[in-house]
């Protein structure tokens, strides 16, 4: 969902012109797009800690509050900057949206396959998946409903952090001014 809202935020603003418009402002580049990735990271976190809750309440499911709000921030914070990728790269929300399917069977049914055990199955699969954005958030959820803190979880927290700061600072950073001036037609 992560990356739809801020696909669905960056082709909205580029319907209205907001993001040229914004290009005149004081303020940064990193500041439009931090501010994106920060309110979206809320909102989701906000929604996710909403079913949280009733699972906790209604279910008894153990929580361990502190991991799992880092965790979704984290998870929610890459998948954020994936969005950006996804409208750098798409004319039209439709085909963002198709992008995010392709993304999903790639990324999203190995580790689904290997979490029910169907496929891709053994301790050896788990450590090759954990070069998946998805595998390594499911890795990092499951400490925060109780599972161990082990190898698996360094590396998750390796690949989302690393992997969220390198995109950020090498690709989602220097591409929003191309972005933004493409749209304007400047």
């Amino acid at each position: 969902m992560a990356i739809m809202y801020i696909g669905a935020m960056m082709f909205f603003e580029k319907t209205e012109s907001t993001i040229s418009t914004m290009l005149v402002t004081p303020v940064t580049n990193s500041d439009l797009v931090l501010s994106k990735v920060i309110a979206n990271t809320i909102h989701l976190l906000i929604s996710s800690m909403l079913i949280i809750i009733v699972f906790f309440f209604i279910k008894n499911v153990d929580v361990n509050w502190l991991w799992i709000i880092v965790a979704l921030i984290l998870s929610v914070s890459f998948h954020s900057l994936l969005g950006f990728a996804f409208s750098y790269h798409t004319k039209d929300f439709t085909s963002m949206l198709v992008g995010v399917m392709i993304y999903s069977f790639v990324f999203l049914i190995p580790p689904t396959l290997n979490f029910f055990n169907i496929l891709f199955k053994g301790e050896v699969w788990e450590y090759i998946l954990l070069i998946f954005p998805t595998q390594a958030s499911i890795k990092l959820i499951e400490v925060g409903f109780g599972a161990p803190i082990e190898a698996k979880f360094f590396i998750s927290l390796a690949v989302i952090v690393i992997g969220g700061l390198a995109l950020y600072k090498y690709y989602v950073l220097p591409k929003f001014k191309d972005y933004a001036a493409k749209q304007s037609g400047v």
